[in-house]
């Protein structure tokens, strides 16, 4: 009595763990796409940066109205495939894609994320019972940790790899890609109805 489903629990809690790491390749690689590929000073370069967060800031708020209003599913989804799109547009930047494009994908990844984590949050703690709740925001918690964890070995290792074959375009071109793709499942994971 009071343990929820296993798939009840684990669904949210995976899409947590992916949404965590993908946003990760922002963290770990932009700065030298910033700094390093396009010159920017570091000043400019943190300005630029701090677009994700401030978007992540931004789309909490206006996650929890699409909940409410839509349904949780499509906050979830839509909130992912925000993110998605955020990072694949990053992997097509090169060293002369515009910087309003760039800072409009820093942007977007950030609000993805920020419109997925109240949705995905309440799915969470309503798989707990009451007396639980304390159990719920301690899984949500760590599944973000451990998807920033292996989120960070996951794209420093691809990155170093391909940049030592193939040179620094390639490798942001292909870390970034391969977040978008693991946030696409995760979106994908996030219309599945079943695990409701």
């Amino acid at each position: 009595a009071g343990r929820p489903p296993a798939r009840a629990v684990l669904r949210p809690a995976a899409l947590a763990f992916l949404a965590f790491g993908g946003i990760f390749a922002i963290w770990l690689l932009a700065p030298f796409y910033l700094l390093e590929r396009r010159g920017l000073a570091a000043t400019a370069g943190g300005l630029l940066l701090m677009l994700t967060p401030l978007g992540m800031a931004l789309g909490a708020p206006l996650g929890s109205r699409v909940a409410e209003r839509a349904g949780r599913a499509l906050g979830v989804a839509g909130g992912l495939g925000l993110e998605a799109a955020g990072l694949a547009l990053l992997g097509a930047a090169g060293p002369l894609t515009p910087l309003p494009v760039v800072a409009g994908a820093l942007f977007a990844a950030g609000l993805g994320l920020g419109v997925f984590v109240a949705p995905n949050m309440a799915a969470v703690m309503e798989t707990f019972p009451a007396g639980r709740q304390g159990a719920a925001g301690g899984l949500a918690f760590l599944a973000r940790t451990l998807g920033v964890v292996v989120g960070v070995l996951t794209f420093a290792q691809a990155f170093a790899a391909t940049r030592a074959a193939l040179g620094f375009d390639a490798a942001w071109t292909r870390t970034m890609l391969i977040a978008a793709a693991a946030v696409v499942g995760a979106a994908l994971l996030g219309l599945d109805r079943r695990g409701r």
